[in-house]
């Protein structure tokens, strides 16, 4: 992953993508150099008024004074800077897309790039909460027609998400049947239909070391086992009254269950003890198992919603993570790393965002995540969700 933006160095060639959210602008051109001499105009093409988004080669902008790539990052999304760039000598390329092709049930676009055609996505992951599903817990129909469309087209389509296997499922509703869960954070791989892919634990003796390392926040800590239904969550004093954790026992409690001491209870290996509660407090949890001499053998993985003031921080086993989980499935699938595209707004998804050959970040995502050079898209109540798979799946 590039450490500056991903216009400059995440597509084939160098090329960048640009996408305009809501209404495309109606823009009279481009400055380009192709075809005509250095600074002649062009109109935008279909492309631009049809979805909001074109292809832009960057490399001559270091000669625009005062405008390089890096300092063009921030407001690139807005095609209207474009129609500004007009200083004697500017030499900017733009190329629109080619008829869309289909590859047997695969859709893909191509561009005039040196002759190389665009990356191919063959997986497609999905955090939920932020991501798939917009501030009200629902999903927007555009996502869901964008999911169907990517599907229809021979795409995989995995969520990936922190929730529980039974959790996840309540947020999935009319989403493609043929689907995958990667859940608890990259721990447990399954089908819609429940069968296993991938199955990996918290050793009991690394668990009760964690519980007693943390026995200071005992009444936010549970531990989360992979059974069937009942005692998938086991707690001893836990406070459901918090406002943020009286919804999930009201929609889950027939997999929560109350025992007389968690330590006890730690009679087969977890998949994760887990933390939730205030950011402060949950931060202060993180920090204190990394320091922890135990911390070797864990993975601490952090999700914050600062505007709810409530942060979850799950302990697994060392080396489970969303990234690492979606590198075992695309090997199952046969899936190359540069063909698997990830969507995701929180600190627990930057693995996987890592990882993917394309990773795309939500515009409501948590600020850290907008920095290392991932693509940028709408928010979740913009469905930006559909908008990147709309620019990075363009089949229909």
């Amino acid at each position: 992953m590039p450490e500056s933006a991903d216009l400059t160095g995440q597509g084939e060639g160098g090329d960048a993508r640009c996408q305009v959210g809501g209404r495309p602008p109606q823009l009279s051109g481009v400055i380009l150099s192709e075809g005509g001499r250095p600074g002649s105009k062009r109109p935008a093409g279909r492309l631009v008024h049809r979805r909001g988004v074109t292809l832009i080669a960057l490399e001559q902008l270091v000669d625009i004074p005062r405008v390089g790539p890096g300092k063009l990052v921030p407001r690139v999304h807005n095609l209207s800077i474009l129609t500004r760039l007009r200083p004697s000598g500017c030499r900017l390329r733009t190329f629109a897309l080619r008829r869309t092709r289909r590859r047997g049930r695969q859709c893909t676009a191509e561009t005039k790039n040196d002759g190389k055609p665009n990356r191919l996505i063959r997986l497609l992951a999905i955090d939920i909460d932020g991501t798939l599903l917009d501030s009200k817990g629902g999903v927007p129909q555009a996502n869901l027609d964008a999911i169907h469309r990517a599907a229809g087209c021979g795409v995989r389509i995995v969520i990936a998400t922190g929730r529980s296997f039974h959790f996840a499922l309540q947020a999935l509703g009319d989403l493609p049947d043929d689907l995958t869960l990667l859940a608890y954070n990259g721990a447990i791989a399954r089908s819609r239909s429940g069968a296993t892919l991938l199955r990996r634990l918290l050793p009991q003796a690394v668990a009760r070391q964690v519980l007693a390392a943390t026995i200071e926040w005992r009444t936010d800590t549970a531990c989360v086992f992979d059974r069937p239904l009942a005692g998938q969550l086991v707690y001893d004093r836990m406070d459901w009254s918090h406002p943020n954790r009286a919804g999930f026992k009201r929609r889950n409690a027939a997999i929560i269950q109350a025992v007389e001491r968690l330590e006890e209870a730690v009679t087969e290996d977890p998949v994760q003890v887990t933390f939730n509660g205030g950011v402060e407090a949950m931060r202060a949890i993180s920090s204190h198992l990394a320091a922890h001499p135990i911390a070797p053998h864990l993975e601490v993985t952090l999700t914050e919603y600062p505007q709810r003031d409530f942060s979850m921080v799950d302990v697994c086993s060392t080396g489970i993570t969303k990234g690492t989980g979606l590198a075992a499935l695309a090997s199952h699938f046969g899936v190359a790393q540069a063909e698997v595209m990830a969507v995701g707004d929180n600190h627990n998804d930057r693995d996987m965002l890592q990882w993917a050959g394309t990773g795309v970040v939500m515009g409501n995502a948590e600020p850290e995540l907008k920095a290392p050079g991932f693509h940028l898209t709408g928010t979740n109540d913009e469905a930006g969700l559909a908008q990147a798979i709309d620019l990075f799946i363009p089949g229909r």
